[in-house]
């Protein structure tokens, strides 16, 4: 695996440090999975909307830090790997914070990285929500 770059115990430990930063970013950036399962659907469909749209808009804070920061750590490392475990753990991140959603409002992986890529609580291209509006 020579893509990766060295691979020893320093930098196993140093991508599973990164990874980790990386969700310690998502909680830095975004509420608990219980906030979001109890306070966040109260209230009327538009205020739940709201409510999660303002969730969301900590999605790209909290990629942004945690790959940004495991590229610094990769650089360092003369390795790939702790990029790629800061990755995963960017994926597992929010696959999960958005199971605490109710499914009918759960956004699919485009309509994330839609989130991602706009820097908002919600896709640029609303033609991604379907039926659903948010806002």
């Amino acid at each position: 695996m020579k893509w990766l770059g060295k691979v020893d115990v320093d930098t196993i430990t140093l991508a599973i440090l990164a990874g980790a930063e990386t969700m310690h970013a998502g909680s830095a950036f975004m509420p608990s999975g219980f906030t979001v399962k109890t306070l966040a659907i109260d209230g009327n469909a538009q205020e739940i909307e709201r409510k999660l749209c303002n969730l969301r808009s900590g999605y790209r804070p909290a990629v942004v830090f945690g790959l940004g920061l495991s590229t610094l750590v990769s650089i360092l490392a003369k390795s790939t790997l702790p990029l790629i475990v800061s990755a995963a753990a960017a994926v597992y991140m929010l696959t999960q914070y958005e199971s605490f959603v109710p499914p009918d409002l759960r956004l699919n992986t485009e309509q994330i990285i839609q989130v991602l890529l706009s820097g908002q609580g919600e896709p640029s291209n609303p033609n991604l929500l379907g039926g659903m509006t948010i806002g």
